[in-house]
């Protein structure tokens, strides 16, 4: 046996690429790939229903099971009848078409009953459109900084979700990336969930919806409601600039209210879009209310409530509040001490006051994002519990590339180095070969 130094260095490396290769293949979040090129709606449903479908055989009773979590039978029957039918018809009939892709792989039943072990399509429907039905649990805040407040003088965006799940929606949690010459996005949720919470484009522009509902909300629309998820995907489908996807979005009414964050590759606004009523504009200049008092150049941060003077004041529960002025303390960034991607990381991880912490008990993904070259930096729970203690991003690049889709770098970290350990193991045993010949 060959006990030299040189092999004791590959031993060691060897046994490094195992332990990266099983620590990487630990809990990683799924990635969906589906190409868009020259297919209909359907059959992309199709695609993305055949690879879940692969990935998770049971995703049909593990959806019912989280819906029954959240609701009792009578609120579901409810909520069918006043909310997710009326909306369901407003949807698009693209996406409408794409959800029928997607369930045409799965096992559905007709029967709606809670708890069954069975999915029905109204309580796909039901799970596809949580945000817009006004669910206290969703959650969530966002900090960023562009110009002189940012080390690299382009956006940074920080995003966390709330969103209290069970076992079954932790393990459910996944990237999905559309793709194809003209037009990609990724969109960052669940398992065939096709709206868009948090997500993408080609074109650097970032969307996220974070909810902001009125103490007294509005009963009674001006006009057709839509999905804002739905929105979301739609916006990202074909706006480029936040000036885009502003103009298709803050014209759009919504059942319940919500702060719409967007960052393209020049600055981040907000748009605050109180329930049945035309979207307002936040930028770092705005004018604010006085218990929400900002006066940060380059820097935005968005709670569970609004900020402007001229948006409803319902800023009324202590997280809203803590986290804001948590995230005022903490945006203290200009052009001698710019913010780099790693300070935006520890804002978005940050877990002062504990329960009403920016990064707490709730959070399912934490997020930063770079528009400029179009980098994911992303924390997901855990399906196997808690959120850790020492919560990390994993940095996704190119997920969106010009040509075919590719995933994040560790594949090809894992790969280089297999590369280099098979260089240098073969050239150890070159060496001793040949020392021993002499």
């Amino acid at each position: 046996m060959l006990c030299s130094p040189l092999n004791k260095i590959a031993l060691t490396l060897l046994t490094y690429l195992v332990t990266a290769q099983a620590a990487l293949s630990n809990d990683t979040l799924p990635i969906f790939h589906i190409d868009t090129t020259d297919k209909t709606r359907l059959q992309i449903g199709q695609a993305l229903g055949d690879a879940v479908k692969q990935q998770f055989p049971n995703i049909e009773v593990r959806y019912d099971a989280y819906l029954h979590t959240l609701l009792n039978q009578t609120q579901f029957n409810q909520l069918l009848q006043q909310r997710i039918k009326p909306l369901r018809q407003q949807v698009a009939q693209h996406y409408q078409d794409e959800i029928t892709g997607i369930t045409s792989r799965w096992q559905l039943f007709g029967h709606d009953q809670l708890g069954d072990n069975r999915l029905s399509l109204n309580e796909y429907w039901a799970f596809l459109l949580l945000p817009d039905l006004g669910r206290p649990e969703i959650q969530g805040s966002a900090f960023g900084v562009w110009q002189r407040a940012s080390a690299t003088n382009s956006p940074i965006v920080g995003r966390n979700l709330d969103w209290p799940a069970d076992a079954n929606l932790k393990g459910l949690q996944a990237i999905t990336l559309y793709t194809s010459p003209d037009s990609s996005i990724a969109n960052i949720g669940f398992a065939g969930y096709i709206g868009t919470l948090s997500g993408f484009n080609q074109s650097g522009l970032f969307l996220a919806q974070i909810a902001s509902p009125l103490s007294q909300p509005k009963s009674t629309s001006p006009g057709q409601i839509h999905s804002v998820t739905f929105a979301l995907r739609q916006a990202l489908e074909t706006a480029h600039t936040n000036r885009q996807a502003r103009q298709q979005l803050e014209q759009t009414y919504y059942p319940t209210g919500h702060n719409i964050l967007m960052a393209d590759r020049t600055d981040i606004q907000v748009l605050e879009k109180p329930q049945n009523t035309l979207g307002r504009i936040r930028n770092d200049n705005s004018q604010y209310r006085a218990d929400k008092s900002w006066n940060k150049i380059n820097q935005i941060a968005v709670v569970n409530c609004y900020a402007l003077l001229s948006s409803p004041n319902n800023c009324t529960h202590s997280n809203d509040n803590l986290r804001w002025q948590r995230l005022r303390q903490l945006a203290n960034f200009d052009r001698a001490h710019p913010a780099e991607v790693s300070n935006i990381i520890s804002i978005m991880l940050n877990t002062t006051n504990h329960y009403q912490a920016i990064f707490n008990q709730h959070t399912l993904y934490s997020m930063v994002f770079t528009p400029e070259d179009g980098t994911l930096h992303l924390y997901h729970t855990p399906s196997s519990g808690q959120n850790s203690a020492r919560p990390v991003m994993q940095a996704f690049r190119n997920l969106l590339p010009a040509g075919k889709p590719s995933g994040s770098w560790q594949p090809l970290l894992i790969m280089l180095t297999a590369l280099g350990a098979f260089v240098l193991i073969a050239t150890v045993y070159y060496f001793e070969f040949h020392r021993k010949r002499r």
